[in-house]
């Protein structure tokens, strides 16, 4: 497991998902009481993809101990992402 010494959590989630070459956006926002929000754009449904997120999800969680971070996994299947959502937070990638 990589070490993140400074512990910024834009960082540690841009650093574990950018492996993910599946995944064409994410955004990281500040939720209020249910604290950081990482939203994760993926084109289409694959489970094995969204297996591979969901472990990420624990390793970024264990990363940042005290930060509260939710995850929200948005599945585009072919459509505009501006017609599903409209994208929040800070763009931290993008393919």
């Amino acid at each position: 497991m990589a070490t993140y010494v400074a512990q910024n959590p834009a960082s540690v989630v841009r650093e574990v998902f950018s492996d993910v070459q599946e995944i064409e956006q994410v955004f990281l926002s500040n939720d209020g009481d249910r604290g950081l929000v990482a939203l994760v754009v993926v084109p289409e449904k694959k489970y094995e993809v969204l297996r591979r997120i969901f472990d990420l999800e624990t390793k970024i969680i264990n990363a940042l101990p005290g930060t509260p971070i939710n995850f929200d996994v948005l599945i585009r299947d072919g459509r505009p992402l501006g017609n599903i959502v409209s994208p929040r937070g800070r763009l931290l990638f993008q393919r």
